[in-house]
């Protein structure tokens, strides 16, 4: 502790934490003055006169100093006197060193001025010298000078060349050069004792503000106005050298903003000046700097005393350089740093939506073919028992006619039907988002293709008035492969070939590498052979899904339609719509394997189900399906076999003669050898008994147990679901090859989820498909037209899609053989689409900030809308806001429901009019109890954060408001109905 109170006296620890304590703001108190820091403002630059040299002149090159991240460092010698010594530094973080400096000596930390050269000869002794010294610079820089400038002259007769952009700094420094922004490793055990010592002292664990405050990359462009977070209480900031800053406590880096909040708006112009940017970035980056400052002042609730402006940050300059607070051009003259690297790349572009039409228009086409193929496949189908049922009641007819042509037919009601059964053959491609069968890329191309054998009966009955009732029963066998490829744009999505739609015939293909014995020839020149497993896994990428399911499924269904237009009394147009009500039930056993590629090496999981289901339907149809309400319930028993294999393909090359006898290297080694096999086997013919002979020691078993309901609502391009699920799984770690004799059962681990939430969404695009799949099969009822529509429930996944949905998750620890963790819940809300544009994008973060406002963050701006400066669309967007509750949270939300403290009390007697409208409102609903009013004081407290007046306001405000907008609502209404009939 070096803390010194308001006389200039040190405090030892126990001093400090009394005065703590006591509620005083150790944040007000300075440190001891040491050679890091000192109470005083440095001037930002300060320039010495004959303290460095004169560029003219350059400076002898002596020895290559350090490599840090895009920078190079060695040391140089004075021309003009050799008693002087530099480190001379190049580098493509040179300007962001120079503001740092500066703000470093405005805070009172003593950082010599760096010297900045546009540019500088540096001599060297032979040119092999000057050839190895860029070489090695060239690599640490990641540039390439030639291109980028930074070598503007070579000179091979006296061995000098002419660096641009140089930056010559004292060679000796009392400390290291916090100005460059990098500090000492504590996980580096060299420099794990630096950093223990340092820490000791309140100037260096403050550090983190001005490394993270002017933490300019390159780009200026990805230069955020946003310095830092609010997250569970904590403020977070992010830069590369955090760990070493792990000690700074809030009033630490409290105490260095306060000395920030000093500094006059002059004083930040000084140090944008110092960074030597070219003069028209300098506007950006201080407008830039300025709202990072002001974020800092929020963040640690310290009070802007200088009055320090907030520009606005769509700046452009007089020649266009910078135009929307966005750096137009690459390269500045005479500069070779790139100020700005491009817009990131978005997975969705121009011509995208092309792109995914013709995807789904060549995937339509195989739908459609598929749909006339499995036309001939259906052996017995229920078109050719309708047609028996056509020419049996045309011959009754003609019967009628011929016997008895003058008394009346009537259809008595009467059972009909027969058996159905044939094959179907099913393959289709699409392009989605999220997360599907495990993989969560930005961009998937999703393949399936599915063979399967039915067998049934159907039934329905004739003569029932303005209603069709049919029922059936079918068993289906299936097996079905889905290929899900992680895509980094929908352009690549194009180039993948039709060919491998086939997905068994691809994992064929690609796994006939593995029945290589020998390494496999690189076809890239220079890159060693590689082992047939690594070069298999090579050819994935990571979150590469093929997944094989067999299953077989028994099912029963009752349903009664009928047309509109005939219950409505009308019978015209009875031929276009259609009204239906079903019931269903299935019962399925299914198995299923499962293989994704993972960064830190493969996953299989084998899957057995057992699973029942029942559910209800309401159809209404014209043209298209214009409504549909679907209510499901399932029960799932699951048993899956997960194996977790650690296998980097990369590690191979590290591999040599000298290590063979490692045991990492045994170990890597066996793991090779016994993937192989086992996944040669999976692929060529989905067995997995090598995978459980070669890795029982690596296999979780899991045993889950699933209760869903689910209620999906459409109507016309709307979505409304809604979802209550039960989850019980019981999981079991591997067997220890260690400890053999260990059974896991004995260590089992059982948790309890329960999930419930909704989702309102809108699919424009699906909703068109519709209509064009609908007329094209009016036009040409034959042509069974298909347009492979996404069974995906949630819009946000397709084109164009946008949807809302909040889930409720609380999960509980169950575990009786071992240590049971507390129970959490978990409120989610999430708003996710393909596209939303920036003015959207804007007031979607108001109305979450606006849910927060009454909340103990709520005068934090959570999100910085000027971190957004540059943001002209976000495509692929997921913004979600979570509330975790701790289990001291749920205790409360059962103490306010239950209210343990109010059983056996009587509830206090109303007053006349109050008990005559208790007495009516008990006798219309429940009796009064006194849990009641104490439920509602607590949740009003709740509501005012702790303040039951306060939250009383609140309540009394949002009623006043709800009452206003039912009452505006109700005089539009009223409004409208009056001009109506005042037209009539």
């Amino acid at each position: 502790m070096d803390l010194v109170n308001s006389s200039g006296t040190a405090l030892d620890v126990g001093q400090a934490a009394a005065l703590a304590n006591q509620g005083t703001d150790l944040s007000l108190l300075n440190p001891l003055e040491n050679k890091m820091w000192q109470n005083r403002v440095y001037p930002g630059v300060e320039d010495i006169p004959g303290s460095y040299p004169v560029a003219q002149r350059g400076v002898q090159f002596l020895s290559e100093e350090a490599a840090l991240p895009f920078t190079y460092m060695s040391r140089v010698q004075s021309l003009e006197n050799p008693n002087l010594f530099y480190r001379l530094s190049l580098s493509r973080l040179t300007h962001t060193t120079l503001m740092r400096a500066a703000l470093l000596r405005k805070l009172g930390y003593y950082v010599p001025s760096p010297k900045y050269y546009r540019n500088l000869r540096v001599f060297f002794k032979t040119e092999a010298e000057k050839e190895s010294f860029l070489k090695n610079a060239q690599e640490s820089m990641i540039s390439d000078f030639e291109s980028r400038g930074w070598v503007t002259e070579d000179n091979k007769t006296n061995h000098s060349v002419v660096f641009s952009d140089a930056v010559l700094e004292p060679a000796v420094a009392e400390y290291f050069d916090i100005q460059w922004g990098y500090a000492p490793d504590p996980n580096n055990p060299n420099q794990l004792p630096a950093v223990q010592r340092y820490s000791r002292y309140r100037a260096y664990r403050a550090l983190i503000l001005p490394f993270a405050l002017v933490d300019l990359p390159e780009s200026v462009n990805r230069f955020s106005a946003k310095f830092g977070a609010v997250l569970s209480g904590h403020v977070v900031i992010n830069h590369p050298s955090a760990e070493s800053f792990s000690a700074a406590s809030f009033e630490d880096v409290r105490w260095l903003v306060r000395r920030m909040a000093e500094l006059r708006y002059s004083d930040f112009v000084e140090i944008v000046r110092a960074g030597a940017y070219p003069q028209e970035l300098e506007d950006l980056i201080l407008a830039k700097l300025l709202h990072r400052a002001h974020n800092a002042l929020e963040l640690f609730n310290v009070k802007n005393s200088s009055a320090l402006p907030l520009p606005d940050l769509n700046i452009t300059s007089r020649s266009g350089l910078v135009k929307d607070g966005k750096v137009t051009q690459e390269f500045v003259p005479g500069y070779p740093q790139r100020f700005a690297h491009g817009d990131r790349q978005s997975p969705f572009q121009d011509g995208d939506l092309e792109r995914y039409m013709g995807i789904r228009a060549k995937s339509a086409v195989i739908g459609t073919v598929m749909n006339h193929i499995n036309e001939k496949l259906d052996l017995l189908s229920t078109s050719d028992l309708f047609q028996n049922r056509r020419d049996e009641i045309t011959q009754r007819v003609l019967e009628h006619i011929r016997e008895r042509p003058y008394e009346p037919l009537y259809q008595k009601v009467e059972a009909w039907g027969g058996p159905v059964g044939g094959f179907n053959l099913g393959a289709t491609r699409h392009v989605t988002t999220g997360t599907y069968f495990g993989s969560s890329a930005p961009i998937q191309l999703v393949d399936n293709v599915s063979v399967a054998g039915r067998l049934g009966y159907f039934m329905t009955l004739d003569g029932v008035p303005k209603i069709t009732p049919m029922a059936g029963a079918n068993i289906m066998v299936m097996r079905d492969y889905t290929h899900v490829r992680p895509l980094n744009s929908i352009q690549e999505g194009t180039k993948v070939s039709w060919k491998d739609l086939l997905v068994p015939r691809f994992m064929s293909k690609l796994s006939a590498v593995l029945d290589e014995k020998d390494p496999i020839k690189s076809q890239e020149e220079g890159k060693p052979a590689r082992q047939p497993l690594d070069a298999f896994l090579s050819e994935l990428r990571e979150g590469e899904v093929f997944t094989v399911t067999d299953s077989i499924a028994l099912s029963a269904y009752a349903q009664a339609s009928s047309s509109l237009d005939v219950l409505m009394g009308i019978s015209p147009l009875n031929f276009l719509n259609t009204v239906a009500v079903g019931v269903d039930g299935n019962r399925a056993i299914l198995r299923q394997t499962s293989f994704m590629r993972t960064k830190e090496g493969v996953q299989v999981y084998v899957r057995s189900q057992n699973s029942k289901a029942m559910g209800m339907t309401l159809d209404i149809n014209y043209f298209i399906n214009v409504m549909r309400v679907r209510a499901n319930t399932t029960w799932a028993e699951l048993s899956t076999d997960a194996f977790v294999i650690d296998y980097n393909p990369e590690y191979a090359e590290y591999i040599d003669s000298e290590n063979q006898e490692a045991k990492f290297v045994k170990d890597f080694i066996k793991t090779r050898n016994d993937l192989k096999p086992a996944l040669r086997a999976l692929f060529k013919s989905n067995d997995p008994e090598l995978l459980y002979a070669n890795f029982n020691h690596r296999k979780f078993e899991i045993d889950h147990n699933l209760k869903t309901r689910e209620i999906r609502n459409k109507f016309f391009a709307m979505r409304v679901n809604s979802f209550n699920e039960d989850h019980t799984l019981k999981i079991r770690y591997p067997r220890s090859a260690e400890a053999p004799d260990l059974d896991p059962k004995d260590e089992e681990v059982t948790l309890f989820s329960n999930k419930r939430g909704e989702l309102i969404g809108r699919d424009l695009l699906g909703f068109a498909f519709d209509w064009v799949e609908g007329l094209m099969n009016k036009w040409w009822p034959k042509g069974r037209v298909d347009l492979a529509r996404s069974d995906d429930p949630n819009p946000a996944n397709t084109p164009y899609g946008k949807a809302y949905w909040r889930t409720v998750t609380t999960e509980a620890d169950l575990t009786t053989n071992a240590k049971q963790y507390p129970s959490v819940g978990v409120v989610q809300r999430v708003w996710g689409g393909w596209h939303l544009n920036r003015k959207k994008f804007l007031k979607l973060i108001d109305e979450v900030q606006g849910e927060l406002k009454n909340s103990p963050v709520g005068s934090y701006r959570l999100i910085e809308k000027e971190a957004f400066s540059n943001v002209t669309a976000v495509d692929f967007y997921r913004i979600t806001a979570n509330l975790s509750i701790l289990p001291g949270g749920l205790d409360k939300v059962k103490d306010l429901i239950l209210q343990p403290d109010q059983d056996g009390k009587s509830v206090p007697k109303a007053k006349f009019i109050g008990r005559l409208f208790q007495k009516l409102s008990e006798k219309m609903g429940r009796k009064a109890r006194p849990h009641d009013q104490e439920m509602f004081n607590d949740m009003v407290t709740v509501l005012g954060n702790g303040d039951f007046k306060r939250g009383k306001s609140e309540f009394i405000t949002a009623c006043q408001e709800e009452q206003d907008a039912h009452k505006k609502r109700k005089n539009d209404e009223l409004s409208g109905f009056l001009g109506q009939r005042n037209l009539l």
